[in-house]
Protein backbone atom coordinates (compact mmCIF):
# COMPACT_ATOMS: atom_id res chain seq x y z
CA UNK A 1 0.00 0.00 0.00
CA UNK A 2 2.54 2.57 1.03
CA UNK A 3 4.78 1.60 -2.64
CA UNK A 4 1.39 2.20 -4.23
CA UNK A 5 0.91 5.68 -2.69
CA UNK A 6 4.46 7.11 -2.81
CA UNK A 7 3.96 5.76 -6.94
CA UNK A 8 0.90 7.25 -7.12
CA UNK A 9 1.92 10.94 -5.52
CA UNK A 10 5.37 10.68 -7.50
CA UNK A 11 3.79 10.05 -10.88
CA UNK A 12 0.84 12.66 -10.69
CA UNK A 13 3.43 15.36 -8.52
CA UNK A 14 5.98 14.48 -12.10
CA UNK A 15 2.83 15.06 -14.54
CA UNK A 16 1.54 18.54 -12.82
CA UNK A 17 4.47 20.01 -11.50
CA UNK A 18 7.83 18.97 -12.36
CA UNK A 19 8.12 18.17 -16.23
CA UNK A 20 6.25 21.83 -17.18
CA UNK A 21 8.84 22.98 -14.84
CA UNK A 22 11.39 20.88 -16.66
CA UNK A 23 10.23 21.53 -19.64
CA UNK A 24 10.25 25.34 -19.20
CA UNK A 25 13.97 25.12 -18.23
CA UNK A 26 14.62 23.22 -21.49
CA UNK A 27 12.99 26.06 -23.81
CA UNK A 28 15.07 28.50 -22.65
CA UNK A 29 18.46 26.41 -23.72
CA UNK A 30 17.32 25.19 -26.93
CA UNK A 31 17.08 27.95 -30.02
CA UNK A 32 16.58 27.62 -34.08
CA UNK A 33 19.52 27.19 -35.65
CA UNK A 34 20.71 28.11 -39.76
CA UNK A 35 23.71 26.89 -41.02
CA UNK A 36 24.66 28.08 -44.86
CA UNK A 37 27.29 26.91 -46.80
CA UNK A 38 29.59 29.51 -45.95
CA UNK A 39 29.98 27.38 -43.02
CA UNK A 40 28.81 30.30 -40.40
CA UNK A 41 25.21 29.21 -38.25
CA UNK A 42 22.64 31.79 -37.27
CA UNK A 43 20.80 31.28 -33.70
CA UNK A 44 17.24 32.74 -33.52
CA UNK A 45 13.04 32.05 -33.97
CA UNK A 46 12.16 30.99 -36.94
CA UNK A 47 9.16 33.40 -38.19
CA UNK A 48 8.08 31.24 -41.38
CA UNK A 49 9.60 28.45 -43.60
CA UNK A 50 8.42 27.21 -47.09
CA UNK A 51 9.86 25.45 -49.80
CA UNK A 52 11.64 29.14 -51.14
CA UNK A 53 13.29 30.07 -47.75
CA UNK A 54 13.24 31.16 -43.97
CA UNK A 55 12.31 34.03 -42.61
CA UNK A 56 14.24 33.86 -39.18
CA UNK A 57 14.68 36.79 -35.98
CA UNK A 58 18.54 36.23 -35.45
CA UNK A 59 19.38 36.94 -32.11
CA UNK A 60 20.91 40.37 -31.12
CA UNK A 61 19.73 41.96 -34.65
CA UNK A 62 16.48 44.10 -34.85
CA UNK A 63 15.34 42.93 -38.44
CA UNK A 64 14.09 39.54 -39.52
CA UNK A 65 16.74 37.72 -42.15
CA UNK A 66 15.58 36.09 -44.90
CA UNK A 67 17.62 32.64 -46.23
CA UNK A 68 17.27 31.61 -49.58
CA UNK A 69 17.10 27.46 -49.70
CA UNK A 70 19.77 27.11 -52.01
CA UNK A 71 22.38 28.50 -49.28
CA UNK A 72 21.12 26.81 -46.68
CA UNK A 73 22.76 23.71 -45.73
CA UNK A 74 21.17 23.00 -42.73
CA UNK A 75 18.37 23.39 -40.06
CA UNK A 76 18.08 22.36 -36.95
CA UNK A 77 17.45 22.54 -33.31
CA UNK A 78 20.50 23.55 -31.16
CA UNK A 79 21.53 23.80 -27.39
CA UNK A 80 22.65 27.21 -26.60
CA UNK A 81 22.71 29.43 -23.92
CA UNK A 82 22.41 32.66 -26.42
CA UNK A 83 18.74 33.49 -24.96
CA UNK A 84 20.67 34.24 -21.58
CA UNK A 85 23.91 35.90 -23.18
CA UNK A 86 21.42 38.01 -25.01
CA UNK A 87 19.67 39.00 -21.69
CA UNK A 88 22.57 39.59 -19.62
CA UNK A 89 23.70 41.32 -22.15
CA UNK A 90 21.16 43.75 -22.24
CA UNK A 91 21.67 47.24 -20.86
CA UNK A 92 17.44 47.10 -19.80
CA UNK A 93 18.70 44.26 -17.49
CA UNK A 94 20.15 45.87 -14.20
CA UNK A 95 17.41 48.73 -14.69
CA UNK A 96 14.78 46.03 -15.29
CA UNK A 97 16.17 44.13 -11.74
CA UNK A 98 16.45 47.12 -9.54
CA UNK A 99 12.66 48.09 -10.77
CA UNK A 100 11.25 44.76 -9.92
CA UNK A 101 13.35 44.69 -6.63
CA UNK A 102 11.99 48.35 -5.87
CA UNK A 103 8.67 47.72 -6.72
CA UNK A 104 8.77 44.25 -5.02
CA UNK A 105 10.69 45.94 -1.58
CA UNK A 106 7.89 48.92 -1.27
CA UNK A 107 5.18 46.54 -1.62
CA UNK A 108 6.63 44.49 0.94
CA UNK A 109 7.35 47.12 3.04
CA UNK A 110 3.64 48.94 3.08
CA UNK A 111 2.37 45.32 3.62
CA UNK A 112 4.47 45.29 6.63
CA UNK A 113 3.44 48.25 8.03
CA UNK A 114 -0.23 47.46 8.14
CA UNK A 115 -0.14 43.85 8.36
CA UNK A 116 1.72 43.42 11.26
CA UNK A 117 0.13 45.61 13.46
CA UNK A 118 -3.14 44.10 12.19
CA UNK A 119 -2.32 40.66 12.99
CA UNK A 120 -1.16 41.27 16.37
CA UNK A 121 -4.77 43.84 17.44
CA UNK A 122 -6.49 40.41 16.19
CA UNK A 123 -4.64 37.71 17.67
CA UNK A 124 -3.47 39.11 21.38
CA UNK A 125 -5.50 42.21 22.48
CA UNK A 126 -9.39 43.14 23.18
CA UNK A 127 -9.97 45.09 20.27
CA UNK A 128 -13.52 45.00 19.78
CA UNK A 129 -15.28 42.93 17.11
CA UNK A 130 -11.74 41.54 16.41
CA UNK A 131 -13.18 37.83 14.92
CA UNK A 132 -15.18 39.96 12.47
CA UNK A 133 -12.81 42.40 11.65
CA UNK A 134 -10.24 39.66 11.12
CA UNK A 135 -12.73 38.43 8.60
CA UNK A 136 -13.25 41.00 6.33
CA UNK A 137 -9.47 42.57 6.40
CA UNK A 138 -8.94 39.32 4.67
CA UNK A 139 -11.36 40.53 1.46
CA UNK A 140 -8.88 42.23 -0.18
CA UNK A 141 -6.59 39.35 -0.34
CA UNK A 142 -8.97 36.75 -2.60
CA UNK A 143 -9.93 39.79 -4.83
CA UNK A 144 -7.52 40.40 -7.79
CA UNK A 145 -5.07 43.30 -7.60
CA UNK A 146 -6.24 44.56 -11.07
CA UNK A 147 -9.67 45.51 -9.52
CA UNK A 148 -7.92 47.57 -6.83
CA UNK A 149 -5.90 49.42 -9.37
CA UNK A 150 -9.02 49.72 -11.53
CA UNK A 151 -11.01 51.01 -8.63
CA UNK A 152 -8.64 53.88 -8.04
CA UNK A 153 -6.77 54.65 -10.96
CA UNK A 154 -7.71 58.36 -10.57
CA UNK A 155 -6.35 58.34 -7.06
CA UNK A 156 -3.09 56.49 -7.79
CA UNK A 157 -2.62 59.36 -10.35
CA UNK A 158 -1.63 61.96 -7.46
CA UNK A 159 1.48 58.80 -6.63
CA UNK A 160 4.94 59.35 -8.20
CA UNK A 161 6.66 57.34 -9.66
CA UNK A 162 4.57 55.00 -11.60
CA UNK A 163 5.92 51.84 -9.67
CA UNK A 164 4.90 53.51 -6.28
CA UNK A 165 1.57 53.49 -7.82
CA UNK A 166 2.03 49.48 -7.98
CA UNK A 167 3.41 49.16 -4.98
CA UNK A 168 0.44 50.82 -3.05
CA UNK A 169 -2.17 48.37 -5.19
CA UNK A 170 0.42 45.67 -3.84
CA UNK A 171 0.90 47.00 -0.34
CA UNK A 172 -3.04 47.71 0.42
CA UNK A 173 -4.70 43.75 -1.34
CA UNK A 174 -1.96 41.89 0.03
CA UNK A 175 -0.98 42.89 3.68
CA UNK A 176 -3.56 39.92 4.57
CA UNK A 177 -0.68 37.40 3.58
CA UNK A 178 0.99 39.43 6.72
CA UNK A 179 -1.66 39.72 9.69
CA UNK A 180 -2.80 36.60 8.62
CA UNK A 181 0.79 34.35 9.21
CA UNK A 182 1.03 36.83 11.91
CA UNK A 183 -2.21 35.92 14.02
CA UNK A 184 -1.41 32.55 13.17
CA UNK A 185 2.16 32.68 14.67
CA UNK A 186 1.01 34.38 18.10
CA UNK A 187 -2.14 31.63 18.61
CA UNK A 188 0.73 29.29 18.39
CA UNK A 189 2.63 30.62 20.89
CA UNK A 190 -0.43 29.30 23.47
CA UNK A 191 -2.17 30.96 26.25
CA UNK A 192 0.11 29.48 29.16
CA UNK A 193 3.41 31.51 28.03
CA UNK A 194 1.73 34.74 27.80
CA UNK A 195 -0.35 34.20 31.57
CA UNK A 196 3.22 33.43 33.13
CA UNK A 197 4.68 36.48 31.41
CA UNK A 198 1.83 38.51 32.32
CA UNK A 199 2.18 37.58 36.28
CA UNK A 200 5.67 38.82 36.09
CA UNK A 201 5.99 42.07 34.38
CA UNK A 202 3.15 44.95 32.50
CA UNK A 203 0.98 43.97 30.14
CA UNK A 204 2.77 46.13 27.19
CA UNK A 205 6.31 43.98 28.76
CA UNK A 206 4.59 40.90 28.45
CA UNK A 207 3.39 42.03 24.51
CA UNK A 208 7.24 42.32 23.63
CA UNK A 209 8.21 39.46 25.36
CA UNK A 210 5.60 37.43 24.26
CA UNK A 211 3.57 37.94 21.50
CA UNK A 212 5.88 40.30 19.45
CA UNK A 213 8.51 37.53 19.66
CA UNK A 214 6.75 35.03 17.79
CA UNK A 215 4.43 37.63 15.50
CA UNK A 216 8.11 38.49 13.96
CA UNK A 217 8.63 35.28 11.99
CA UNK A 218 5.29 35.28 11.32
CA UNK A 219 5.11 38.14 9.31
CA UNK A 220 8.19 37.84 8.18
CA UNK A 221 6.64 34.22 6.04
CA UNK A 222 3.74 36.86 5.13
CA UNK A 223 5.95 39.52 3.84
CA UNK A 224 8.34 37.05 2.05
CA UNK A 225 5.27 35.95 0.26
CA UNK A 226 4.16 39.57 -0.32
CA UNK A 227 7.61 39.45 -2.31
CA UNK A 228 7.16 36.63 -4.39
CA UNK A 229 3.27 37.91 -5.18
CA UNK A 230 4.48 40.90 -6.74
CA UNK A 231 7.63 39.69 -8.43
CA UNK A 232 5.47 37.30 -10.52
CA UNK A 233 2.51 39.74 -11.15
CA UNK A 234 2.20 41.36 -14.62
CA UNK A 235 -1.28 42.60 -15.05
CA UNK A 236 -1.30 45.32 -12.32
CA UNK A 237 2.68 47.17 -13.28
CA UNK A 238 1.50 46.90 -17.15
CA UNK A 239 -2.03 48.57 -16.38
CA UNK A 240 -0.44 51.51 -14.46
CA UNK A 241 2.00 52.42 -17.04
CA UNK A 242 5.36 51.04 -15.36
CA UNK A 243 5.98 49.93 -18.84
CA UNK A 244 5.24 52.97 -20.91
CA UNK A 245 6.73 55.21 -23.33
CA UNK A 246 7.06 57.49 -21.35
CA UNK A 247 9.08 55.88 -18.51
CA UNK A 248 11.36 53.00 -19.14
CA UNK A 249 10.86 51.04 -15.71
CA UNK A 250 10.24 47.44 -16.32
CA UNK A 251 9.39 44.80 -14.04
CA UNK A 252 10.34 40.96 -15.55
CA UNK A 253 6.73 39.87 -15.66
CA UNK A 254 5.76 42.29 -18.32
CA UNK A 255 8.91 40.98 -20.39
CA UNK A 256 8.09 37.19 -20.31
CA UNK A 257 4.64 38.72 -21.59
CA UNK A 258 6.02 40.37 -24.50
CA UNK A 259 8.13 37.66 -25.40
CA UNK A 260 5.35 35.04 -25.31
CA UNK A 261 2.59 37.31 -26.77
CA UNK A 262 4.36 39.10 -29.17
CA UNK A 263 6.93 36.98 -30.58
CA UNK A 264 5.95 33.76 -29.60
CA UNK A 265 9.48 32.66 -28.47
CA UNK A 266 9.70 30.58 -25.05
CA UNK A 267 12.72 30.45 -25.08
CA UNK A 268 13.33 34.10 -24.41
CA UNK A 269 10.06 34.22 -22.42
CA UNK A 270 11.52 31.82 -19.73
CA UNK A 271 14.90 32.84 -20.05
CA UNK A 272 13.58 36.62 -19.11
CA UNK A 273 11.63 35.20 -16.60
CA UNK A 274 14.50 33.07 -15.11
CA UNK A 275 15.69 36.18 -12.92
CA UNK A 276 12.79 36.86 -11.44
CA UNK A 277 12.04 33.01 -10.69
CA UNK A 278 15.10 32.88 -8.85
CA UNK A 279 14.67 35.73 -6.72
CA UNK A 280 11.22 34.44 -5.84
CA UNK A 281 12.58 30.59 -5.14
CA UNK A 282 14.73 32.04 -2.82
CA UNK A 283 11.80 33.91 -1.09
CA UNK A 284 9.80 31.31 -0.73
CA UNK A 285 13.06 28.78 0.26
CA UNK A 286 12.83 31.15 3.34
CA UNK A 287 9.10 30.61 4.24
CA UNK A 288 9.55 27.05 4.01
CA UNK A 289 12.48 27.51 6.10
CA UNK A 290 10.15 29.76 9.30
CA UNK A 291 7.32 27.26 8.50
CA UNK A 292 9.12 24.16 9.22
CA UNK A 293 10.96 25.24 12.04
CA UNK A 294 7.04 26.74 13.42
CA UNK A 295 5.58 23.09 13.07
CA UNK A 296 8.40 21.86 15.88
CA UNK A 297 5.94 23.79 17.65
CA UNK A 298 4.06 21.68 20.32
CA UNK A 299 0.60 21.00 18.29
CA UNK A 300 -1.98 21.34 20.93
CA UNK A 301 -0.18 25.16 22.04
CA UNK A 302 -2.46 26.67 19.51
CA UNK A 303 -5.89 25.38 20.53
CA UNK A 304 -5.94 26.34 24.33
CA UNK A 305 -6.83 30.12 22.93
CA UNK A 306 -5.17 33.34 24.40
CA UNK A 307 -6.35 35.85 26.78
CA UNK A 308 -6.42 39.01 24.83
CA UNK A 309 -4.47 41.64 26.28
CA UNK A 310 -6.18 45.17 27.32
CA UNK A 311 -6.13 47.50 24.99
CA UNK A 312 -7.02 50.00 27.76
CA UNK A 313 -6.61 53.96 26.37
CA UNK A 314 -5.71 52.82 23.17
CA UNK A 315 -8.47 50.68 22.12
CA UNK A 316 -10.53 53.52 20.51
CA UNK A 317 -7.37 54.90 18.54
CA UNK A 318 -6.37 51.09 17.24
CA UNK A 319 -10.26 50.77 16.25
CA UNK A 320 -9.72 53.75 14.17
CA UNK A 321 -6.80 52.57 12.53
CA UNK A 322 -8.13 49.24 11.50
CA UNK A 323 -11.26 51.32 10.44
CA UNK A 324 -9.16 53.55 8.17
CA UNK A 325 -7.18 50.29 6.60
CA UNK A 326 -10.56 48.79 5.64
CA UNK A 327 -11.76 51.85 4.53
CA UNK A 328 -8.74 52.46 2.42
CA UNK A 329 -8.51 48.87 1.18
CA UNK A 330 -12.32 47.47 0.48
CA UNK A 331 -14.51 50.80 1.10
CA UNK A 332 -12.93 53.01 -0.90
CA UNK A 333 -12.12 50.87 -4.17
CA UNK A 334 -16.18 49.68 -3.79
CA UNK A 335 -17.34 53.40 -3.58
CA UNK A 336 -14.90 54.45 -6.76
CA UNK A 337 -16.83 51.40 -9.10
CA UNK A 338 -19.71 52.40 -8.27
CA UNK A 339 -18.76 56.35 -9.39
CA UNK A 340 -17.56 54.73 -12.14
CA UNK A 341 -20.68 52.81 -12.79
CA UNK A 342 -22.71 55.90 -12.65
CA UNK A 343 -20.38 57.61 -15.26
CA UNK A 344 -18.28 59.47 -13.00
CA UNK A 345 -15.58 59.76 -15.52
CA UNK A 346 -17.66 58.45 -18.52
CA UNK A 347 -16.17 60.20 -22.07
CA UNK A 348 -12.31 59.99 -20.38
CA UNK A 349 -11.82 56.15 -20.52
CA UNK A 350 -8.89 55.01 -18.74
CA UNK A 351 -7.45 52.66 -21.21
CA UNK A 352 -6.09 56.44 -22.75
CA UNK A 353 -3.70 56.51 -19.60
CA UNK A 354 -2.81 53.12 -19.39
CA UNK A 355 -0.06 51.04 -21.29
CA UNK A 356 -1.08 48.05 -23.34
CA UNK A 357 1.68 45.80 -23.80
CA UNK A 358 -0.33 43.46 -26.75
CA UNK A 359 -3.00 42.57 -24.74
CA UNK A 360 -5.77 41.25 -27.65
CA UNK A 361 -9.58 41.18 -27.01
CA UNK A 362 -11.07 38.04 -27.45
CA UNK A 363 -14.00 36.88 -29.62
CA UNK A 364 -16.87 38.43 -28.34
CA UNK A 365 -15.56 41.44 -26.10
CA UNK A 366 -17.60 43.89 -27.23
CA UNK A 367 -20.11 46.02 -25.29
CA UNK A 368 -23.31 45.07 -23.80
CA UNK A 369 -25.39 46.06 -26.60
CA UNK A 370 -25.57 48.08 -29.28
CA UNK A 371 -24.95 51.64 -28.96
CA UNK A 372 -25.32 51.28 -25.27
CA UNK A 373 -21.38 51.75 -24.37
CA UNK A 374 -21.70 55.26 -26.14
CA UNK A 375 -24.38 56.83 -24.04
CA UNK A 376 -23.55 58.13 -20.37
CA UNK A 377 -25.23 55.54 -17.90
CA UNK A 378 -28.50 57.48 -16.40
CA UNK A 379 -27.65 56.03 -12.98
CA UNK A 380 -25.24 53.64 -11.14
CA UNK A 381 -28.08 51.03 -11.02
CA UNK A 382 -27.68 51.32 -15.29
CA UNK A 383 -24.31 50.96 -14.78
CA UNK A 384 -24.48 47.83 -12.76
CA UNK A 385 -27.49 46.83 -15.76
CA UNK A 386 -24.58 47.08 -18.38
CA UNK A 387 -22.24 45.71 -16.46
CA UNK A 388 -24.50 42.26 -16.22
CA UNK A 389 -25.75 42.64 -19.80
CA UNK A 390 -21.91 42.19 -21.47
CA UNK A 391 -22.02 39.39 -23.20
CA UNK A 392 -19.47 37.77 -21.76
CA UNK A 393 -20.46 37.83 -18.52
CA UNK A 394 -22.49 34.68 -18.04
CA UNK A 395 -19.88 32.06 -20.11
CA UNK A 396 -16.75 34.15 -18.20
CA UNK A 397 -18.51 33.90 -14.42
CA UNK A 398 -19.21 30.07 -14.93
CA UNK A 399 -15.59 29.66 -16.68
CA UNK A 400 -14.20 31.37 -13.58
CA UNK A 401 -15.82 28.66 -11.15
CA UNK A 402 -15.58 26.04 -13.62
CA UNK A 403 -11.66 26.57 -13.27
CA UNK A 404 -11.07 27.84 -9.95
CA UNK A 405 -12.97 24.97 -8.26
CA UNK A 406 -11.78 22.35 -10.16
CA UNK A 407 -8.44 23.63 -9.67
CA UNK A 408 -9.06 23.67 -6.31
CA UNK A 409 -10.42 20.35 -5.60
CA UNK A 410 -7.38 18.81 -7.74
CA UNK A 411 -5.33 20.81 -5.69
CA UNK A 412 -6.49 19.54 -2.40
CA UNK A 413 -6.70 15.75 -3.66
CA UNK A 414 -3.13 15.66 -5.01
CA UNK A 415 -1.95 17.75 -1.53
CA UNK A 416 -3.65 14.63 0.69
CA UNK A 417 -2.10 12.17 -1.23
CA UNK A 418 1.23 14.01 -1.20
CA UNK A 419 1.20 14.30 2.65
CA UNK A 420 -0.04 10.83 2.86
CA UNK A 421 2.85 9.74 0.58
CA UNK A 422 5.06 11.56 3.40
CA UNK A 423 4.23 9.97 6.48
CA UNK A 424 4.46 6.74 4.54
CA UNK A 425 8.05 7.33 3.29
CA UNK A 426 9.58 10.23 5.98
CA UNK A 427 12.43 10.43 4.13
CA UNK A 428 10.41 11.94 0.98
CA UNK A 429 8.27 14.47 3.51
CA UNK A 430 10.83 17.34 2.42
CA UNK A 431 11.16 16.82 -1.00
CA UNK A 432 7.86 16.24 -1.84
CA UNK A 433 6.58 19.94 0.42
CA UNK A 434 9.41 21.61 -1.29
CA UNK A 435 8.24 20.25 -4.85
CA UNK A 436 4.49 20.84 -4.14
CA UNK A 437 5.57 24.70 -3.24
CA UNK A 438 7.40 25.31 -6.20
CA UNK A 439 4.41 26.24 -8.45
CA UNK A 440 3.83 29.43 -6.09
CA UNK A 441 7.44 30.49 -6.40
CA UNK A 442 7.68 30.18 -10.12
CA UNK A 443 6.14 33.69 -11.99
CA UNK A 444 2.81 32.63 -12.92
CA UNK A 445 3.70 33.82 -16.68
CA UNK A 446 6.81 31.84 -16.70
CA UNK A 447 4.64 28.45 -15.24
CA UNK A 448 1.98 29.15 -18.03
CA UNK A 449 4.68 29.62 -20.91
CA UNK A 450 6.08 25.75 -19.47
CA UNK A 451 2.63 24.38 -19.55
CA UNK A 452 2.01 25.44 -23.34
CA UNK A 453 5.22 23.84 -24.31
CA UNK A 454 5.06 20.74 -22.25
CA UNK A 455 1.46 19.66 -23.82
CA UNK A 456 1.62 21.11 -26.74
CA UNK A 457 -1.10 23.27 -28.49
CA UNK A 458 -3.12 20.55 -28.96
CA UNK A 459 -3.69 19.84 -25.18
CA UNK A 460 -3.31 23.61 -23.97
CA UNK A 461 -6.58 24.54 -26.32
CA UNK A 462 -8.74 22.17 -24.45
CA UNK A 463 -11.69 23.41 -21.84
CA UNK A 464 -10.39 21.77 -19.36
CA UNK A 465 -6.41 22.47 -19.51
CA UNK A 466 -6.56 25.49 -17.17
CA UNK A 467 -7.88 23.74 -15.05
CA UNK A 468 -5.02 21.26 -14.49
CA UNK A 469 -2.96 24.44 -14.28
CA UNK A 470 -4.71 25.78 -12.08
CA UNK A 471 -4.48 22.67 -9.79
CA UNK A 472 -1.07 23.07 -9.75
CA UNK A 473 -0.66 26.73 -9.43
CA UNK A 474 -3.08 26.26 -6.16
CA UNK A 475 -1.24 23.57 -4.67
CA UNK A 476 0.89 25.23 -1.91
CA UNK A 477 -2.22 26.26 -0.64
CA UNK A 478 -3.95 23.00 -0.17
CA UNK A 479 -0.72 21.54 0.85
CA UNK A 480 -0.67 23.63 4.08
CA UNK A 481 -4.09 23.04 4.74
CA UNK A 482 -3.49 19.21 4.35
CA UNK A 483 -0.23 18.98 6.48
CA UNK A 484 -1.93 21.24 9.44
CA UNK A 485 -4.80 18.69 9.44
CA UNK A 486 -2.67 15.38 9.35
CA UNK A 487 -0.61 17.17 12.46
CA UNK A 488 -3.87 16.66 14.18
CA UNK A 489 -4.03 13.17 13.62
CA UNK A 490 -1.52 11.55 16.46
CA UNK A 491 -0.15 8.31 15.52
CA UNK A 492 -1.58 6.78 18.60
CA UNK A 493 -4.71 6.59 16.79
CA UNK A 494 -3.18 4.98 13.73
CA UNK A 495 -1.35 2.36 15.84
CA UNK A 496 -4.65 1.75 17.12
CA UNK A 497 -6.63 0.98 14.37
CA UNK A 498 -3.90 -0.98 12.88
CA UNK A 499 -3.97 -3.30 16.20
CA UNK A 500 -7.71 -3.34 15.41
CA UNK A 501 -6.86 -5.56 11.98
CA UNK A 502 -7.87 -2.57 9.88
CA UNK A 503 -5.97 -3.15 6.47
CA UNK A 504 -4.17 0.44 5.39
CA UNK A 505 -7.16 1.01 3.04
CA UNK A 506 -9.93 0.86 6.13
CA UNK A 507 -7.05 3.20 8.00
CA UNK A 508 -7.26 5.98 5.25
CA UNK A 509 -11.10 5.89 4.93
CA UNK A 510 -12.23 5.42 8.59
CA UNK A 511 -9.36 7.10 10.66
CA UNK A 512 -7.21 9.50 8.34
CA UNK A 513 -10.14 10.66 6.32
CA UNK A 514 -12.90 11.68 8.70
CA UNK A 515 -9.83 13.52 10.82
CA UNK A 516 -8.75 15.56 8.06
CA UNK A 517 -11.53 15.74 6.45
CA UNK A 518 -12.26 19.61 7.67
CA UNK A 519 -8.67 20.74 7.07
CA UNK A 520 -8.98 19.50 3.79
CA UNK A 521 -12.75 21.48 3.53
CA UNK A 522 -10.92 24.09 5.16
CA UNK A 523 -8.19 24.07 2.51
CA UNK A 524 -10.46 23.27 -0.49
CA UNK A 525 -12.12 27.02 0.13
CA UNK A 526 -8.93 28.85 0.19
CA UNK A 527 -7.90 27.23 -2.74
CA UNK A 528 -10.81 28.07 -4.59
CA UNK A 529 -10.94 31.67 -3.49
CA UNK A 530 -7.37 32.23 -4.38
CA UNK A 531 -8.28 30.56 -8.03
CA UNK A 532 -10.99 33.44 -8.49
CA UNK A 533 -8.23 36.00 -8.36
CA UNK A 534 -5.98 34.51 -10.68
CA UNK A 535 -5.08 36.33 -13.65
CA UNK A 536 -1.56 35.43 -14.83
CA UNK A 537 -1.22 32.23 -14.75
CA UNK A 538 -4.40 31.63 -17.05
CA UNK A 539 -3.93 34.59 -19.61
CA UNK A 540 -2.50 32.24 -22.42
CA UNK A 541 -4.90 29.53 -22.13
CA UNK A 542 -8.13 29.66 -23.70
CA UNK A 543 -10.39 28.96 -21.59
CA UNK A 544 -8.25 30.55 -18.96
CA UNK A 545 -8.03 33.98 -20.99
CA UNK A 546 -12.79 34.09 -20.92
CA UNK A 547 -12.55 33.86 -17.22
CA UNK A 548 -14.34 37.17 -15.71
CA UNK A 549 -10.79 38.88 -13.94
CA UNK A 550 -8.85 38.11 -17.06
CA UNK A 551 -12.08 39.47 -19.18
CA UNK A 552 -12.17 42.31 -17.05
CA UNK A 553 -8.42 42.96 -17.75
CA UNK A 554 -9.28 42.94 -21.56
CA UNK A 555 -12.11 44.93 -21.60
CA UNK A 556 -10.40 48.30 -19.44
CA UNK A 557 -8.33 48.36 -22.10
CA UNK A 558 -10.79 48.96 -24.51
CA UNK A 559 -12.87 51.52 -22.78
CA UNK A 560 -15.74 49.86 -21.52
CA UNK A 561 -15.16 51.66 -18.09
CA UNK A 562 -18.69 51.39 -17.12
CA UNK A 563 -19.47 47.94 -17.95
CA UNK A 564 -15.84 46.96 -16.05
CA UNK A 565 -16.90 49.20 -13.05
CA UNK A 566 -19.95 47.58 -12.63
CA UNK A 567 -18.98 44.07 -12.90
CA UNK A 568 -16.16 44.58 -10.45
CA UNK A 569 -18.63 46.05 -7.43
CA UNK A 570 -20.43 42.77 -8.30
CA UNK A 571 -17.57 40.82 -8.02
CA UNK A 572 -16.74 42.11 -4.76
CA UNK A 573 -19.78 42.10 -3.45
CA UNK A 574 -20.06 38.36 -4.21
CA UNK A 575 -16.75 37.30 -2.90
CA UNK A 576 -17.08 39.33 0.17
CA UNK A 577 -20.49 37.62 0.80
CA UNK A 578 -19.56 33.98 -0.26
CA UNK A 579 -16.20 34.61 2.22
CA UNK A 580 -19.06 35.61 5.15
CA UNK A 581 -21.30 33.05 4.63
CA UNK A 582 -18.42 30.44 4.77
CA UNK A 583 -17.06 31.80 7.65
CA UNK A 584 -20.52 31.64 9.40
CA UNK A 585 -20.54 28.16 8.59
CA UNK A 586 -17.14 27.15 9.74
CA UNK A 587 -17.10 29.60 13.02
CA UNK A 588 -18.42 27.41 15.93
CA UNK A 589 -22.31 27.49 16.85
CA UNK A 590 -21.46 28.31 20.50
CA UNK A 591 -18.53 30.69 21.21
CA UNK A 592 -17.03 31.69 24.30
CA UNK A 593 -17.19 36.07 23.79
CA UNK A 594 -13.89 37.81 24.49
CA UNK A 595 -12.44 38.54 27.45
CA UNK A 596 -11.81 42.10 28.22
Amino acid sequence: MSRLLVTAALLLLGIVVLAPLGRMVVSSLRVDEIAVRSGRAYQGVIRNSDSEGVMMRVHGEQTSRYFKRGGISAERRAWSLSHYRMLFRSTAQGRMLLATLALAGASTLIAVLIGLPLGVLFAATNLPGRRVLEVVSAVPLILPPILFAIATYYDLLLISPPFLRAAAVFGLTLYPLVSLFTARAIRATGADALAAARLQVAPREALARVVLGPALPGAAAGALLVFVFVVGDFAVPDFLGVTTAKNTISVYANEVFRAWRTETDAGRATAAGMPATLLALLAFAAVLLVERRRESVSPGAADRGLEPLPLGRARVPALVAVGAVLALAIVLPAWRHLEEAGGKHFGNPIATGGAVTGVTATSGASGATAGESDARPRSILDGLRRGLRHDRVGRAAMNSLTVAGGGALLAVLLALLLVEAGRAVPRLDAPLLIAAFIPAAVPPMSLSVGWVEFFGAEWTSQRFFPVVLMGARLLPFAMLAARAARRRLGPELLEAAAVAGLTPARRFFRVTLPLVAPGALLGLFVAFLFGLREVDAIIFTKTGAETLPVQLYQMIHYGYDVQVAGLSFLWTLGIGLFLAIVMLLLSPRVSKPDRF
